[in-house]
Protein backbone atom coordinates (compact mmCIF):
# COMPACT_ATOMS: atom_id res chain seq x y z
CA UNK A 1 0.00 0.00 0.00
CA UNK A 2 3.01 2.37 0.44
CA UNK A 3 4.44 1.81 -2.19
CA UNK A 4 0.99 2.23 -4.45
CA UNK A 5 0.69 5.79 -2.33
CA UNK A 6 4.32 6.59 -3.38
CA UNK A 7 3.78 5.71 -7.13
CA UNK A 8 0.74 8.10 -7.05
CA UNK A 9 2.69 11.05 -5.53
CA UNK A 10 5.25 10.56 -8.23
CA UNK A 11 3.01 10.59 -11.21
CA UNK A 12 1.06 13.57 -9.76
CA UNK A 13 4.57 14.66 -9.42
CA UNK A 14 5.36 14.28 -13.26
CA UNK A 15 2.45 15.32 -14.58
CA UNK A 16 2.19 18.51 -12.80
CA UNK A 17 5.88 18.74 -14.13
CA UNK A 18 5.26 17.66 -17.74
CA UNK A 19 2.05 19.74 -18.37
CA UNK A 20 2.94 23.72 -17.12
CA UNK A 21 -0.41 25.93 -16.46
CA UNK A 22 -0.51 29.08 -17.28
CA UNK A 23 0.39 30.40 -13.52
CA UNK A 24 3.64 28.68 -14.01
CA UNK A 25 5.83 31.06 -16.38
CA UNK A 26 4.30 33.80 -18.04
CA UNK A 27 4.44 33.32 -21.87
CA UNK A 28 7.26 36.27 -23.53
CA UNK A 29 5.69 39.43 -24.88
CA UNK A 30 5.43 39.68 -28.82
CA UNK A 31 8.04 42.21 -29.50
CA UNK A 32 5.50 44.47 -31.83
CA UNK A 33 6.92 47.16 -34.38
CA UNK A 34 4.66 49.60 -35.83
CA UNK A 35 4.93 52.23 -38.62
CA UNK A 36 2.01 55.25 -37.88
CA UNK A 37 0.34 55.50 -41.07
CA UNK A 38 -3.34 56.09 -41.46
CA UNK A 39 -5.72 54.19 -41.94
CA UNK A 40 -3.42 51.10 -40.96
CA UNK A 41 -1.79 52.45 -37.69
CA UNK A 42 -3.09 55.79 -36.04
CA UNK A 43 -2.13 57.23 -32.58
CA UNK A 44 -4.08 59.89 -30.90
CA UNK A 45 -2.86 62.76 -28.41
CA UNK A 46 -2.99 60.03 -25.76
CA UNK A 47 -0.73 57.75 -27.24
CA UNK A 48 -3.49 55.34 -28.00
CA UNK A 49 -3.05 53.06 -31.16
CA UNK A 50 -5.62 51.88 -33.38
CA UNK A 51 -6.22 51.56 -37.48
CA UNK A 52 -6.83 48.52 -39.77
CA UNK A 53 -3.98 46.60 -39.15
CA UNK A 54 -3.61 47.49 -35.25
CA UNK A 55 -6.76 46.60 -34.35
CA UNK A 56 -6.65 43.05 -36.46
CA UNK A 57 -3.42 42.35 -34.29
CA UNK A 58 -5.11 42.68 -31.22
CA UNK A 59 -7.74 40.40 -32.70
CA UNK A 60 -4.67 37.75 -33.42
CA UNK A 61 -3.65 38.79 -30.13
CA UNK A 62 -6.56 37.78 -27.84
CA UNK A 63 -6.53 34.32 -30.17
CA UNK A 64 -2.82 33.74 -29.34
CA UNK A 65 -3.25 34.50 -25.35
CA UNK A 66 0.14 36.90 -25.66
CA UNK A 67 0.72 40.26 -24.46
CA UNK A 68 2.63 42.69 -27.03
CA UNK A 69 5.45 44.76 -26.39
CA UNK A 70 5.31 48.04 -29.00
CA UNK A 71 7.98 49.90 -30.59
CA UNK A 72 7.29 52.66 -32.82
CA UNK A 73 9.45 53.52 -35.91
CA UNK A 74 9.78 57.13 -37.52
CA UNK A 75 10.01 55.32 -40.81
CA UNK A 76 8.27 52.18 -42.92
CA UNK A 77 11.93 51.70 -44.31
CA UNK A 78 13.56 51.43 -40.42
CA UNK A 79 10.66 48.73 -39.30
CA UNK A 80 11.87 46.81 -41.97
CA UNK A 81 14.90 46.33 -41.49
CA UNK A 82 14.46 45.99 -37.71
CA UNK A 83 11.73 43.17 -39.01
CA UNK A 84 15.01 41.12 -41.34
CA UNK A 85 17.78 42.07 -38.15
CA UNK A 86 15.23 40.20 -35.81
CA UNK A 87 15.10 43.26 -33.07
CA UNK A 88 10.65 42.74 -33.65
CA UNK A 89 9.19 39.70 -33.58
CA UNK A 90 6.42 41.06 -36.12
CA UNK A 91 5.60 44.21 -38.51
CA UNK A 92 2.39 45.47 -37.99
CA UNK A 93 1.94 48.54 -40.88
CA UNK A 94 1.00 48.68 -44.05
CA UNK A 95 3.50 46.50 -45.97
CA UNK A 96 3.01 45.21 -49.44
CA UNK A 97 4.47 41.49 -49.75
CA UNK A 98 6.61 41.71 -52.88
CA UNK A 99 9.39 39.25 -54.04
CA UNK A 100 11.84 41.53 -52.74
CA UNK A 101 10.53 41.84 -49.23
CA UNK A 102 9.84 37.74 -49.28
CA UNK A 103 13.87 37.53 -50.29
CA UNK A 104 14.12 39.51 -46.75
CA UNK A 105 11.58 38.26 -44.47
CA UNK A 106 8.81 36.24 -44.06
CA UNK A 107 5.52 37.58 -44.45
CA UNK A 108 1.82 35.83 -43.16
CA UNK A 109 -1.02 35.52 -45.63
CA UNK A 110 -2.72 38.30 -46.89
CA UNK A 111 -4.79 40.65 -44.76
CA UNK A 112 -6.22 42.81 -47.32
CA UNK A 113 -5.59 43.54 -51.26
CA UNK A 114 -4.28 46.99 -52.87
CA UNK A 115 -1.93 48.46 -55.23
CA UNK A 116 -0.83 51.90 -55.72
CA UNK A 117 -2.60 55.17 -56.88
CA UNK A 118 -1.88 58.76 -58.12
CA UNK A 119 -2.72 61.68 -55.64
CA UNK A 120 -2.33 65.36 -57.77
CA UNK A 121 -2.96 68.95 -56.55
CA UNK A 122 -5.78 69.92 -58.05
CA UNK A 123 -5.18 73.41 -57.79
CA UNK A 124 -4.73 75.09 -61.53
CA UNK A 125 -1.77 76.37 -62.70
CA UNK A 126 -2.22 78.96 -64.78
CA UNK A 127 0.84 80.29 -66.67
CA UNK A 128 1.13 81.85 -70.21
CA UNK A 129 3.26 78.75 -71.53
CA UNK A 130 0.01 76.61 -70.43
CA UNK A 131 -2.30 79.08 -72.19
CA UNK A 132 0.05 79.44 -75.00
CA UNK A 133 0.18 75.45 -75.55
CA UNK A 134 -3.85 75.29 -74.95
CA UNK A 135 -4.30 77.84 -77.47
CA UNK A 136 -2.55 76.07 -79.98
CA UNK A 137 -3.89 72.97 -79.65
CA UNK A 138 -7.54 74.02 -80.08
CA UNK A 139 -6.70 75.92 -83.31
CA UNK A 140 -7.39 79.27 -82.03
CA UNK A 141 -3.94 80.63 -82.26
CA UNK A 142 -4.22 79.92 -85.69
CA UNK A 143 -7.62 82.32 -86.05
CA UNK A 144 -5.46 85.21 -83.99
CA UNK A 145 -2.58 84.54 -86.54
CA UNK A 146 -5.21 84.68 -89.42
CA UNK A 147 -7.00 87.87 -87.90
CA UNK A 148 -3.86 89.70 -87.51
CA UNK A 149 -2.85 89.08 -90.84
CA UNK A 150 -6.05 90.56 -92.32
CA UNK A 151 -5.51 93.89 -90.10
CA UNK A 152 -2.34 94.29 -91.63
CA UNK A 153 -3.48 93.97 -95.05
CA UNK A 154 -6.63 95.53 -94.93
CA UNK A 155 -4.89 98.41 -92.81
CA UNK A 156 -2.19 98.74 -96.66
CA UNK A 157 -5.97 99.46 -98.34
CA UNK A 158 -7.13 101.65 -94.91
CA UNK A 159 -4.27 103.87 -96.13
CA UNK A 160 -4.75 104.51 -99.75
CA UNK A 161 -8.34 105.21 -98.35
CA UNK A 162 -7.62 107.30 -95.49
CA UNK A 163 -4.70 109.72 -97.62
CA UNK A 164 -7.53 110.63 -100.15
CA UNK A 165 -10.23 111.78 -98.11
CA UNK A 166 -8.33 112.95 -94.79
CA UNK A 167 -6.31 116.23 -95.46
CA UNK A 168 -4.62 115.15 -91.94
CA UNK A 169 -3.47 111.75 -92.78
CA UNK A 170 0.72 111.74 -92.86
CA UNK A 171 2.55 111.60 -96.27
CA UNK A 172 5.46 109.93 -95.04
CA UNK A 173 4.90 106.03 -95.91
CA UNK A 174 6.07 104.20 -92.69
CA UNK A 175 3.89 107.08 -90.76
CA UNK A 176 1.04 106.41 -93.07
CA UNK A 177 0.86 102.52 -92.83
CA UNK A 178 1.34 103.60 -88.76
CA UNK A 179 -1.45 105.29 -88.46
CA UNK A 180 -4.02 103.27 -90.62
CA UNK A 181 -2.14 100.31 -88.44
CA UNK A 182 -3.02 101.85 -85.23
CA UNK A 183 -6.61 103.09 -86.33
CA UNK A 184 -7.51 99.71 -87.59
CA UNK A 185 -6.21 97.87 -84.59
CA UNK A 186 -8.42 100.33 -81.94
CA UNK A 187 -11.26 100.40 -84.06
CA UNK A 188 -11.28 95.94 -84.32
CA UNK A 189 -10.78 96.17 -80.52
CA UNK A 190 -12.38 99.18 -79.07
CA UNK A 191 -15.03 100.03 -81.26
CA UNK A 192 -13.11 103.65 -81.63
CA UNK A 193 -11.13 105.38 -84.17
CA UNK A 194 -9.66 108.39 -85.10
CA UNK A 195 -10.64 110.11 -88.12
CA UNK A 196 -10.83 113.74 -88.73
CA UNK A 197 -12.07 114.13 -92.16
CA UNK A 198 -15.51 115.13 -92.97
CA UNK A 199 -17.55 111.60 -93.54
CA UNK A 200 -19.44 110.68 -96.17
CA UNK A 201 -22.66 107.94 -96.36
CA UNK A 202 -19.78 105.02 -97.78
CA UNK A 203 -17.66 105.81 -94.82
CA UNK A 204 -20.78 105.83 -91.83
CA UNK A 205 -21.68 102.40 -93.81
CA UNK A 206 -17.82 100.97 -93.74
CA UNK A 207 -17.81 102.64 -90.13
CA UNK A 208 -20.84 100.62 -88.59
CA UNK A 209 -19.89 97.07 -90.48
CA UNK A 210 -15.82 97.32 -89.41
CA UNK A 211 -17.87 98.52 -85.50
CA UNK A 212 -19.67 95.23 -85.87
CA UNK A 213 -16.53 92.81 -87.12
CA UNK A 214 -14.33 94.47 -83.92
CA UNK A 215 -17.13 93.89 -80.99
CA UNK A 216 -17.41 90.34 -82.51
CA UNK A 217 -13.44 90.10 -82.50
CA UNK A 218 -13.17 91.10 -78.74
CA UNK A 219 -15.80 88.75 -77.96
CA UNK A 220 -14.05 85.84 -79.52
CA UNK A 221 -10.99 87.02 -78.02
CA UNK A 222 -12.57 87.04 -74.79
CA UNK A 223 -14.47 83.75 -74.61
CA UNK A 224 -12.10 81.98 -76.28
CA UNK A 225 -9.20 82.69 -73.46
CA UNK A 226 -11.77 82.32 -70.85
CA UNK A 227 -13.04 79.35 -71.92
CA UNK A 228 -9.26 77.74 -72.09
CA UNK A 229 -8.36 78.79 -68.61
CA UNK A 230 -12.08 77.47 -67.40
CA UNK A 231 -10.69 74.21 -69.18
CA UNK A 232 -7.20 74.06 -67.36
CA UNK A 233 -8.79 74.94 -64.31
CA UNK A 234 -11.13 71.84 -64.13
CA UNK A 235 -8.34 69.10 -65.86
CA UNK A 236 -5.44 68.44 -64.68
CA UNK A 237 -2.57 67.35 -66.59
CA UNK A 238 -1.80 64.10 -65.07
CA UNK A 239 -5.01 62.01 -64.95
CA UNK A 240 -3.46 58.48 -64.71
CA UNK A 241 0.37 57.13 -63.79
CA UNK A 242 1.08 56.94 -67.55
CA UNK A 243 0.93 60.99 -67.04
CA UNK A 244 3.88 60.84 -65.24
CA UNK A 245 6.99 59.92 -67.68
CA UNK A 246 8.32 63.48 -67.80
CA UNK A 247 6.94 64.43 -64.63
CA UNK A 248 8.67 64.35 -60.72
CA UNK A 249 7.04 62.01 -58.21
CA UNK A 250 6.57 62.28 -54.42
CA UNK A 251 7.33 58.86 -52.36
CA UNK A 252 7.63 57.72 -49.11
CA UNK A 253 10.79 55.90 -48.87
CA UNK A 254 11.41 52.38 -48.57
CA UNK A 255 7.62 51.53 -50.44
CA UNK A 256 6.62 49.67 -53.32
CA UNK A 257 5.64 53.11 -55.02
CA UNK A 258 9.42 54.29 -54.41
CA UNK A 259 10.45 50.86 -56.22
CA UNK A 260 7.57 51.51 -58.98
CA UNK A 261 8.77 54.60 -59.85
CA UNK A 262 12.21 54.08 -60.00
CA UNK A 263 11.52 51.05 -61.96
CA UNK A 264 9.92 53.18 -64.30
CA UNK A 265 12.56 56.15 -64.75
CA UNK A 266 10.06 58.73 -63.39
CA UNK A 267 11.90 61.85 -61.80
CA UNK A 268 11.84 60.75 -57.92
CA UNK A 269 11.88 62.55 -54.55
CA UNK A 270 11.65 60.41 -51.52
CA UNK A 271 9.95 61.34 -47.71
CA UNK A 272 9.92 59.68 -44.70
CA UNK A 273 6.02 60.11 -44.88
CA UNK A 274 2.93 60.51 -46.90
CA UNK A 275 2.43 63.89 -45.08
CA UNK A 276 5.69 64.90 -46.43
CA UNK A 277 5.48 63.58 -49.77
CA UNK A 278 2.05 65.68 -50.30
CA UNK A 279 3.46 68.80 -48.53
CA UNK A 280 6.18 68.87 -50.99
CA UNK A 281 3.38 68.07 -54.26
CA UNK A 282 1.85 71.11 -52.54
CA UNK A 283 4.94 73.11 -52.61
CA UNK A 284 4.95 72.57 -56.02
CA UNK A 285 8.02 70.54 -55.63
CA UNK A 286 6.39 67.77 -57.53
CA UNK A 287 3.44 66.98 -60.14
CA UNK A 288 2.02 63.88 -58.04
CA UNK A 289 2.58 61.20 -55.05
CA UNK A 290 2.13 57.62 -55.70
CA UNK A 291 1.69 55.57 -52.65
CA UNK A 292 -0.53 52.66 -51.62
CA UNK A 293 -4.07 53.32 -53.01
CA UNK A 294 -6.47 52.88 -49.69
CA UNK A 295 -3.64 54.74 -47.85
CA UNK A 296 -3.87 57.69 -50.14
CA UNK A 297 -7.72 57.81 -50.14
CA UNK A 298 -7.61 58.30 -46.09
CA UNK A 299 -5.21 61.20 -46.58
CA UNK A 300 -7.36 62.66 -48.72
CA UNK A 301 -10.41 62.19 -46.89
CA UNK A 302 -8.36 63.02 -43.68
CA UNK A 303 -7.81 66.40 -45.03
CA UNK A 304 -11.11 67.71 -46.63
CA UNK A 305 -9.21 71.27 -46.92
CA UNK A 306 -6.28 70.43 -48.95
CA UNK A 307 -6.99 70.56 -52.99
CA UNK A 308 -5.90 67.26 -53.98
CA UNK A 309 -7.67 64.15 -55.20
CA UNK A 310 -6.52 60.63 -56.14
CA UNK A 311 -6.98 60.00 -59.90
CA UNK A 312 -6.86 57.07 -62.29
CA UNK A 313 -7.03 53.29 -61.85
CA UNK A 314 -5.19 50.86 -59.32
CA UNK A 315 -1.83 49.57 -60.88
CA UNK A 316 1.12 47.27 -59.44
CA UNK A 317 -1.93 45.70 -57.53
CA UNK A 318 -0.27 43.73 -54.68
CA UNK A 319 -1.67 41.81 -51.56
CA UNK A 320 -0.70 43.46 -47.56
CA UNK A 321 0.68 41.19 -44.97
CA UNK A 322 2.10 41.48 -41.47
CA UNK A 323 6.34 41.06 -42.23
CA UNK A 324 7.88 38.75 -39.85
CA UNK A 325 11.81 37.46 -39.36
CA UNK A 326 12.90 34.76 -41.52
CA UNK A 327 11.82 31.59 -40.25
CA UNK A 328 9.99 32.86 -37.36
CA UNK A 329 8.00 30.52 -35.45
CA UNK A 330 5.31 32.54 -34.88
CA UNK A 331 4.51 32.86 -38.47
CA UNK A 332 2.08 29.66 -38.34
CA UNK A 333 0.40 30.39 -35.27
CA UNK A 334 -0.35 33.85 -36.85
CA UNK A 335 -1.67 32.73 -40.19
CA UNK A 336 -4.02 29.80 -38.13
CA UNK A 337 -5.98 32.58 -36.11
CA UNK A 338 -5.89 35.45 -39.87
CA UNK A 339 -8.13 32.25 -41.43
CA UNK A 340 -10.11 31.64 -38.40
CA UNK A 341 -11.02 35.69 -38.35
CA UNK A 342 -11.39 35.24 -42.39
CA UNK A 343 -13.52 32.57 -41.64
CA UNK A 344 -15.70 34.11 -39.15
CA UNK A 345 -16.06 37.48 -40.91
CA UNK A 346 -14.38 39.37 -38.61
CA UNK A 347 -11.71 40.61 -40.67
CA UNK A 348 -14.47 41.59 -43.52
CA UNK A 349 -16.60 43.71 -40.83
CA UNK A 350 -12.81 45.44 -39.74
CA UNK A 351 -12.02 46.05 -43.70
CA UNK A 352 -15.41 47.76 -43.81
CA UNK A 353 -15.18 49.71 -40.74
CA UNK A 354 -12.07 51.41 -41.96
CA UNK A 355 -12.56 51.23 -46.15
CA UNK A 356 -16.35 50.63 -46.48
CA UNK A 357 -17.51 47.42 -48.16
CA UNK A 358 -15.79 47.66 -51.56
Amino acid sequence: MMFAASLLSLAATFAQTATPTQDSAPTEAVRVGVFVEPPFVTKDAKGVYKGYSYELWGQIESKLERQSAITEYTTFASLLDATQRGEVDIAVCDSFITSARVARMDFTCSIADGGLRVMVNTVPKHSFARLFSALKDRGHLAVFGYGALCIVVLSVFLMLFWKRIDKDFPEASHDAFAEALFRTTTLTMSGKTKVSSTSTWYTKILAAIWLVFGISTVAYVTSTVTSVMTAQSMQHDVGRVDDLADKTVAVVKGTTGEDYCLKRGFGVLTFPSLGEAVDAMMALQADAVVSDGLQLEAYNQSHPALNITVTGPVFEKRDYGFALPRNSPLRREVNVALLELEEAGDIAALYAKYFGNT
